[in-house]
């Protein structure tokens, strides 16, 4: 397991974090060490969706690749009815 340092925390922050660990009846380490392990994990999800979200946008250009692209001038020349 590695080792993290944190130095010059503001103490209203670690103050907050001693309380939340209290409230769950944790020690501050092993409050400190469930937030990060949690936001770890989150980037590690918000990652994995914008793969999937890139891998979306590829097959969605790729079935688009084929069509042929219209022209939208008609839409423009024809006058709106008032």
């Amino acid at each position: 397991m590695a080792t993290i340092r944190i130095d010059h925390l503001d103490d209203e922050v670690v103050s907050q974090l001693k309380k939340r660990a209290a409230r769950r009846d944790h020690s501050l380490e092993s409050e400190v060490r469930s937030i990060l392990e949690r936001e770890a994990q989150d980037i590690e999800d918000m990652e994995a969706k914008r793969l999937r979200s890139i891998e979306l946008v590829k097959k969605f250009q790729e079935e688009l690749a084929d069509r042929p692209i219209g022209s939208s001038l008609s839409c423009v020349d024809t006058p709106r009815p008032r």
